[in-house]
């Protein structure tokens, strides 16, 4: 759907569940509850809790053709400049500040002897760097390297700390790579006045999920509506237990 037919789509819907009740839903009203139902079944589909078929991003191969418009690579070739590592062999990397989701990660550099080694990244817990932190051996099993998530830079840029199992030459090119969902433009269906934007957005913005998931965003953004519109605590309660 375009942003005028989800627009359309969204009144005839609504006109219907509110049986012509004396108020209707503006634009900027529309592009919310759109953008609220994206973010919700994109969380969904990755919680396998979250949805009706109990699957996970990584157990369907639909979920992986509905998100490829939103899957992107970057590799980073430069450590942060200022943050000091926590672990030992630790580098810290800037990652870019749409990253939503985390799907895969590698991490190839050389050691001090020359030896090229790649690894496959995994990510360690808070809990688990510390158990890790008292031991004698300080390091990842060969051929893996652990990331662990440090906290946000100025600007929403998520700050990671990569642990590889050897002392890296800092000389050489290092590269730390991430596959990533991205986090969506929002859905906004018309001209934001001032003083109204919806994750900071005021142009006209289409869906960025493929055709087949249009729907499925119009009819959640629908429920969020009618429980605020028309719904009791109770409805509420359970609204909000689904994407926890």
């Amino acid at each position: 759907m375009t942003t005028t037919e989800f627009s359309r789509e969204f009144d005839i819907r609504f006109n219907f569940i509110n049986s012509n009740l004396a108020f209707s839903v503006n634009g900027y009203e529309k592009s919310v509850y759109l953008t609220r139902a994206q973010e919700e079944i994109i969380s969904n589909y990755f919680n396998a809790k979250g949805n009706k078929y109990g699957e996970g991003f990584d157990m369907s191969e639909k979920r992986h053709i509905d998100f490829s418009s939103i899957t992107d690579t970057k590799s980073i070739s430069t450590k942060h400049s200022t943050i000091i590592a926590y672990m030992n062999n630790g580098l810290v990397f800037e990652i870019p500040d749409d990253v939503l989701y985390v799907i895969n990660e590698k991490f190839n550099y050389k050691k001090a002897d020359g030896v090229d080694i790649k690894t496959s990244v995994s990510p360690l817990g808070y809990k688990a760097a510390q158990v890790v932190m008292s031991k004698p051996y300080q390091s990842p099993p060969s051929r893996q390297s652990w990331r662990i998530v440090r906290g946000n830079a100025t600007g929403g840029h998520l700050i990671v700390e990569i642990v590889p199992k050897a002392n890296i030459d800092n000389t050489k090119a290092f590269a730390y790579s991430v596959r990533y969902i991205k986090r969506p433009a929002p859905i906004v269906v018309e001209t934001l006045t001032a003083g109204q934007s919806v994750n900071g957005v005021t142009a006209i913005t289409e869906c960025v999920l493929p055709a087949e998931m249009h729907d499925e965003v119009l009819a959640r953004a629908m429920e969020l509506c009618k429980v605020d519109y028309l719904g009791d605590l109770k409805s509420q309660v359970e609204l909000n237990q689904r994407n926890e």
